[in-house]
């Protein structure tokens, strides 16, 4: 096995590691290239350790999303402040979610249309 493929299968083995998984895949879009793979802090960083697998572009949509969240009031933040912005993060992931269900129904439908017979 050559050098350059070693260094790859390590690379993969450290994120499958760093994700928690040997299966990872973005719980938005279901990507599963472990290359795209990154800890998305559902809460933000501050306020809980508590993180879910999102692919870069998932993640970048999240943590941009993060940013309109209130302003932390105490550090360390109380664990009511903590549990909010939990919440505000779940409501974001639902919402991102929500956007990927409708985009793949479509897509799904589109591909089902010439087979699709028309109601009366």
């Amino acid at each position: 096995m050559d050098t350059t493929k070693l260094a790859r299968e390590a690379r993969e083995r450290a994120a499958k590691r760093r994700l928690g998984s040997d299966s990872p895949c973005c719980a938005t879009c279901g990507c599963s290239d472990w290359k795209c793979l990154e800890a998305h802090h559902i809460a933000g960083r501050a306020y809980d350790p508590t993180t879910d697998i999102e692919c870069r572009n998932c993640h970048r949509i999240l943590s941009d999303w993060q940013k309109d969240h209130p302003k932390q009031t105490i550090n360390p933040p109380s664990f009511e402040e903590g549990l909010a912005h939990f919440l505000l993060g779940m409501a974001d992931l639902f919402e991102l979610l929500v956007g990927k269900l409708r985009e793949f129904a479509d897509k799904l439908l589109e591909k089902l249309q010439p087979t699709l017979e028309p109601q009366s």
